[in-house]
């Protein structure tokens, strides 16, 4: 049965309350609480082969830009122990983009739903913040190798200028999925 999340976040309840503790306080900030909204900006990049394209638009990604503001808002069902993140990015042009995923902790993984895929990430932490790496992945409800999604990864952290993300995701034969780094506040 899944926790509630009604005080705080679904990082601290998977990280536990002595290594969450830990984390930098830009880090906690943003994802020690149930719900919340912040802004900031962020680079995108994509890749350009037909099959990764192709994945991109399977998960609902957003296109490349240079400089895109950035918002990003949690919302979190107690009873379900669920989070829901929306992350709108909205390029020089005015273009929004708006990608949503519902992520919830299930046998010490983070789970995410992206579009048609469903990954488990394993969080560990360090001096600065956590990383999320891939420990299993299913699209359409269907396993797939884990090891073919060793290039996804995402890294929470904080450095001189606040909180900071980093997203990177490769496949093999499709290459670079899609790349985003940026700030909050």
């Amino acid at each position: 049965m899944p926790k509630p999340l009604t005080k705080i976040g679904l990082i601290e309840v998977l990280l536990g309350r002595d290594r969450f503790a830990a984390l930098p306080a830009e880090v906690r900030r943003l994802h020690g609480t149930a719900t919340g909204s912040y802004t900031g900006s962020a680079k995108i990049g994509r890749g350009n082969s037909l099959l990764s394209r192709f994945c991109a638009a399977v998960a609902g990604l957003p296109g490349a830009t240079d400089t895109a503001h950035a918002q990003v808002d949690i919302a979190t069902s107690t009873q379900a122990g669920a989070q829901t993140w929306t992350r709108t990015f909205v390029d020089q042009r005015g273009k929004a983009h708006v990608m949503r995923s519902k992520l919830w902790a299930d046998q010490g993984l983070l789970l995410e739903r992206l579009g048609l895929v469903c990954f488990g990430f394993a969080l560990s932490t360090d001096t600065m913040g956590f990383n999320w790496r891939v420990k299993q992945v299913h699209a359409l409800g269907i396993p797939l190798p884990a090891r073919l999604f060793s290039g996804v990864s995402a890294r929470s952290f904080s450095d001189a200028t606040g909180y900071r993300f980093e997203v990177n995701a490769s496949l093999p034969l499709a290459g670079l999925i899609i790349s985003y780094h940026g700030h909050l506040a």
